[in-house]
């Protein structure tokens, strides 16, 4: 996570859509409408990281949907302030709040 030569990729979204295989931190623009980031198997994302961020003042939230498995036990994720993120990791069967803000 720090140091090193990690290079993520950063992706600005402003409409709902999956996770993909190739993005690490998510800035998610809900201005418009409400956007829901929905996670993948977590059978595909053993050791995976994801960083979410609303990044706009709007009442809209942004969703994390766990898909078929859960976050913290939980089904949904809600970002519902500007600059709130979250660190999600996946363990191969469940994701799991690494840290919020």
């Amino acid at each position: 996570l720090y140091g090193g030569s990690n290079h993520w990729r950063v992706k600005a979204i402003s409409a709902s859509e999956q996770i993909d295989d190739s993005t690490t931190v998510y800035l998610c623009n809900a201005s418009s409408d409400v956007v829901t980031l929905t996670l993948t198997t977590p059978s595909n994302n053993s050791n995976r990281l994801i960083v979410v961020k609303k990044i706009d003042n709007s009442s809209n939230k942004v969703t994390i949907d766990a898909g078929s498995s859960t976050i913290d036990g939980s089904q949904i994720y809600d970002l519902t302030t500007q600059y709130q993120s979250i660190i999600l990791i996946c363990d191969g069967t469940k994701w799991w709040i690494i840290a919020d803000k």
